[in-house]
């Protein structure tokens, strides 16, 4: 088997919630912008369509204490000084507080958006996720950038943009890789499962696997298990196709490819391929008193 990209054609206070019928909107206008109408797929991601952050949802004030909704993790902003947050063009801008999504999005979450009419299916081809029942808790793959923005949008969240990935993935330290300074051993990312030799491969993990490919603020996969999107063009003079993709993927090699957050890949926004998905992002207040969650009733105390 090998890599073959698809053809286009194929409790305390949480955010402001957006009324489904004006997510629903969104949506299918955003997909109708990039190329994708809802009935048919034959259409082709331009990433021309920039969805602005605050155009769902306003970036609250400060609100007291406060508690990322579940799933999502904190991580705080920075001012611009910190080498953690460093934008596409590699300079250090300012970067908002955001609760950042702690696994990518799985294969049960996008069917679910598919369920409802709002996304398109994904690809289909070697190592896609789409059409396999097993692969629920896997994250979603082979899908290009339309869709991955029509599904946050969806969610009710957004796209990361470049400079807040890597705000998530190195910190305000920075670090060398998401978990710290170190290379771990071969077993403990989703990571080298790909036979370049015989190409042959074993395709992603489940999102659930405690690997320790996890920051400290609990945001795992970044370095492994499939690359991600971000709203963001590659650099500030390339096209709008040209996205800005980061982190490792469940074939990656790190003597070939790097898993470094801050290492900057360039990727048509119409790419589908079976090592490239995606997480989300909301914005959090950038001064806040962090509780700890909550346990829902029946949970184990």
């Amino acid at each position: 088997m090998r890599l073959v990209p698809i053809s286009p054609s194929s409790s305390p206070r949480r955010f402001l919630r957006v009324p489904r019928l004006a997510v629903l909107v969104t949506s299918l206008a955003l997909g109708l912008a990039c190329g994708h109408s809802y009935e048919d797929q034959a259409g082709k991601c331009s990433g021309e369509t920039e969805l602005a952050a605050p155009m769902a949802f306003a970036r609250p004030e400060a609100m007291g204490t406060f508690q990322c909704p579940s799933g999502m993790a904190f991580v705080p902003g920075s001012s611009g000084d910190e080498k953690g947050s460093e934008d596409i063009d590699g300079m250090h801008q300012p970067v908002g507080s955001t609760c950042v999504d702690e696994s990518e999005v799985t294969l049960a979450a996008y069917t679910a958006c598919v369920t409802a009419n709002v996304c398109t299916a994904a690809g289909q081809a070697d190592f896609c996720n789409w059409g396999r029942p097993d692969r629920l808790d896997h994250p979603i793959n082979c899908v290009d950038w339309c869709q991955a923005t029509a599904y946050c949008v969806y969610a009710g969240k957004r796209l990361p943009t470049a400079a807040e990935w890597v705000q998530a993935g190195r910190g305000q330290k920075p670090r060398i890789y998401p978990w710290g300074y170190r290379l771990p051993d071969n077993e403990a990312l989703c990571w080298r499962r790909y036979d370049f030799d015989r190409r042959e491969g074993l395709g992603t993990c489940p999102v659930t696997e405690p690997l320790l490919d996890k920051t400290p603020e609990g945001i795992g996969g970044m370095a492994g298990n499939v690359r991600e999107w971000t709203s963001s063009r590659w650099n500030s003079i390339t096209e709008s196709r040209w996205k800005s993709v980061r982190g490792g993927a469940w074939e990656t090699d790190p003597r070939y490819g790097s898993i470094r957050p801050d290492v900057n890949l360039r990727f048509d926004a119409a790419t589908r391929v079976a090592d490239l998905g995606f997480r989300c992002v909301i914005d959090a207040p950038s001064k806040v008193i962090l509780v700890a969650p909550t346990a829902s009733p029946g949970e184990a105390q």
